[in-house]
């Protein structure tokens, strides 16, 4: 039977010949088991985002992650993908950081990176709180080497309560043995860092840019526990 996990993001993670391979940047979610299915291991030694089966993970503990294969297996891993391309077919505009925007036309005929590589705010990246969704006659395509339905989780994914208040945002993940999540430690504060630990019976649902709770923040920070970061 496989042993609970408590993957940390950020968690070095080393190969089973000792090798250092890089660390913890994301979690996947499979929406349609509610299990752990893949690690996003970061550029560190294998140049790009891996995909690392839930399978091939040997243990994990405070010192991190250690894998059954080693260093030149995990150089093969698949690679992550998760990007958005557009195609601007006519007149559209597109928010800028500083909160204007720039009007541009487009033919159709080429296709642009579309996310935080390429510097816009779509579902898939990340980008400034003032820049604004593009208007206009757009078409957009996914490309993703995961399931559509799968949950991308991160350091930076917010964690809200009932009422749609931030708590904080994801640091640590807790599946019981099955791989189904347990529960998860949350960084909340802005000055003076806390944690509060976070059950699974609070989850109301999970996307990929956050984590619905069914409870208030001024509940969960009581009863989970809050602790000094």
């Amino acid at each position: 039977m496989a042993q609970p996990l408590e993957v940390n993001l950020g968690a070095h993670v080393r190969s089973s010949d000792g090798k250092s391979l890089g660390n913890v940047d994301q979690l996947i979610v499979d929406a349609d088991t509610n299990t752990l299915a893949y690690l996003v291991i970061d550029k560190g030694k294998l140049h790009d985002g891996r995909l690392v089966d839930i399978n091939l993970v040997a243990s994990t503990d405070h010192d991190g992650v250690v894998l059954k294969i080693g260093q030149a297996a995990a150089e093969e891993l698949p690679a992550f993908i998760k990007e958005e391309f557009l195609q601007v077919r006519g007149s559209a505009s597109f928010g800028v950081p500083t909160g204007g925007q720039v009007d541009i036309q487009g033919s159709g005929d080429k296709w642009m990176l579309y996310g935080s590589s390429g510097g816009q705010y779509p579902h898939t990246g990340s980008g400034s709180l003032f820049m604004s969704a593009p208007i206009g006659n757009i078409v957009t395509e996914e490309m993703s080497s995961i399931d559509e339905s799968d949950v991308v989780l991160s350091e930076g994914t917010r964690v809200v309560d009932s009422e749609g208040k931030t708590i904080g945002h994801i640091d640590e993940m807790l599946f019981d043995d099955q791989r189904h999540p347990s529960g998860f430690i949350v960084k909340a504060g802005h000055l003076k860092h806390h944690t509060v630990r976070v059950p699974n019976k609070w989850v109301d649902g999970m996307a990929h840019d956050h984590v619905r709770l069914n409870v208030t923040k001024s509940f969960a920070e009581r009863e989970g526990g809050a602790t000094e970061a």
